[in-house]
């Protein structure tokens, strides 16, 4: 039997939409494969519900807020709302959740273990810009040395040199970035130290749009449709 109220959130959805038939929304992320594959899916799909087109830009983490911010860009996706709204405060937040991402260590060294932020001290560190939650904490332990690259394939080609001793960055996005460097000997070290849920960022022009994009994507949730693209996108991509 259905659940009446996914019929009633269905119906609205379908009204409202017509206000939005033809809009054209230019994301930007500073995502990598797999993650921007699993957004750029999910988005696409509650666009498509709500009669819109999107189109997901892959660029660098900082620039991906701040042309969001600015408004060159509608959105950017995703983030942790409470970290990134303290310096940018043109975005508003959709209220539903796109993805949960794993922050994780890694390190080629069997003997180094990591399981919480103050496990960085006597390392020397590095991640990429526009990973706010990782260059913030980064920054906070003070490790032996701290750096912080432009793109996760530097990252990894320092840690492969040894110049650095742990990489920070998203479980996903570094083992995809391992597995185009064809680096071996590299482990994810467990557990992550943070599991956080990634929210859409629209630019404050858009705010009408936020609760009709957590709408549908709650929709998507409920019907299997959010699971089923991120389990065709993820499944095989971890070790």
């Amino acid at each position: 039997m259905l659940n009446m109220r996914n019929v009633l959130l269905a119906i609205c959805l379908l009204f409202s939409n017509n206000a939005l038939s033809g809009e054209h929304l230019v994301v930007n992320t500073g995502f990598t494969p797999p993650v921007s594959t699993v957004f750029n899916k999910l988005l696409t799909e509650a666009a498509k519900r709500l009669g819109m087109t999107l189109e997901l830009h892959e660029i660098s983490g900082e620039r991906a807020l701040a042309l969001a911010d600015e408004g060159v860009a509608d959105a950017e996706c995703c983030r942790i709302p409470e970290i990134v709204l303290r310096q940018y405060h043109n975005l508003i937040p959709v209220s539903e959740g796109v993805f949960v991402v794993n922050f994780s260590a890694f390190a080629r060294n069997p003997e180094i273990r990591i399981s919480r932020w103050e496990d960085l001290k006597p390392y020397s560190v590095g991640t990429v810009t526009g990973w706010k939650i990782l260059v913030q904490n980064m920054q906070r332990i003070e490790p032996k040395q701290s750096f912080v690259l432009d793109k996760p394939e530097s990252l990894f080609r320092m840690l492969d040199n040894g110049r650095v001793e742990v990489a920070l960055l998203g479980e996903l996005s570094g083992i995809d970035a391992i597995n185009k460097l064809n680096i071996k000997n590299i482990s994810t070290l467990t557990p992550p130290l943070a599991s956080n849920t990634l929210y859409l960022m629209f630019n404050k022009r858009h705010e009408k749009l936020a609760p009709k994009f957590a709408a549908t994507l709650k929709a998507m949730q409920a019907d299997g449709t959010a699971k089923r693209i991120t389990d065709e996108v993820v499944n095989g991509k971890s070790r």
